[in-house]
């Protein structure tokens, strides 16, 4: 799985070490995608026992495995999970000038919250979403 982040993403990846301790977090679910030989996704949603929402931590598919359902499959399950458990809503943070993947979460019914400048590691600012759940 860190090595599908490291693919994925260019800086704030979640690493070997990060990816242990999620594993071990029950506070933490983790939904993968694969086929026979090899993982094509996997989303990280956080639950808060104090938060009513859940958030996206991370979402990630592999380069050779884009544009065939399987974000939106991930999506799925994280958000019929996050409602299982409780949650009123999900949010996430992507970066601004991502406009595929904006356009993807705003397509599935994700409001724009806020911008927040210089977010990510390298300087880049976020746009947060939110889905409420009904």
């Amino acid at each position: 799985m860190a090595a599908l982040e490291t693919s994925t993403f260019s800086t704030d990846r979640i690493g070997p070490r990060a990816w242990a301790r999620l594993l071990a977090t029950p506070t933490a679910d983790i939904f993968v995608a694969r086929d026979a030989l090899d993982l094509l996704g996997a989303a990280v949603v956080l639950h808060h026992a104090r938060r009513r929402h859940a958030r996206l931590y991370s979402l990630a598919v592999a380069e050779k495995a884009r544009g065939q359902g399987i974000a939106s499959a991930l999506l799925d399950a994280a958000e019929a999970n996050a409602e299982k458990r409780g949650a009123v809503g999900v949010r996430l943070e992507v970066r601004s000038g991502d406009a595929k993947t904006r356009k993807l979460y705003e397509s599935r019914g994700y409001a724009r919250l806020s911008e927040v400048p210089d977010y990510y590691e390298d300087g880049a600012a976020a746009t947060r979403y939110e889905l409420r759940l009904s």
